[in-house]
């Protein structure tokens, strides 16, 4: 039996006592949980314009997008070898038309609008997430279009890194 407190509309403390949810130790079904999860984020994210949204800035995409978009295709696509279910195409669409608009610059690095300078900027922090994402999408879905993202990104990455970084 578990306590738990909840505050009423009175403003009384009322003890109720429950019975915890049992949770399954099947692996597959917290990795299923996860992938929903994202699903339902993505879903906040159809019906914007990415490039716009990356190139001026706005409310939809924060700097760390590419981080999160990131992740979220890299967990999706890995997700798929444990549960057997592909992720919706709707879901992935909305999730690599964000990524491929914070990599379309010259650089091919992740960058989004910064409103404090007030341009366009990539925060390395990011640049592995794009990474994993973009190899993902080329290996499990043969995405050419993130193969050449990919490579762009990595041969800006080699010309401006010598033997000291």
């Amino acid at each position: 039996m578990v306590a738990i407190l909840l505050l009423t509309h009175g403003a009384s403390l009322q003890r109720v006592l429950a019975e915890p949810v049992p949770v399954p130790t099947d692996l597959t079904w917290h990795v299923e949980q996860a992938t929903d999860n994202m699903v339902r984020w993505t879903v906040r994210m159809s019906g914007f314009d990415p490039v716009k949204e990356v190139r001026e800035g706005g409310h939809t995409i924060p700097m760390d997008m590419t981080h999160n978009v990131g992740r979220a295709i890299d967990g999706l696509l890995k997700a798929e070898s444990v549960t057997g279910k592909r992720t919706p195409p709707e879901t992935l669409k909305t999730l690599r038309g964000v990524l491929f608009a914070t990599l379309d610059n010259e650089a091919g690095f992740p960058a989004t609008y910064d409103p404090n300078l007030k341009k366009k900027a990539c925060s390395a922090h990011n640049i592995r997430e794009a990474v994993q994402a973009l190899l993902e999408l080329a290996m499990r879905r043969d995405d050419q279009q993130a193969t050449e993202r990919l490579n762009k990104l990595l041969n800006t990455l080699l010309e401006i890194t010598d033997e000291d970084g």
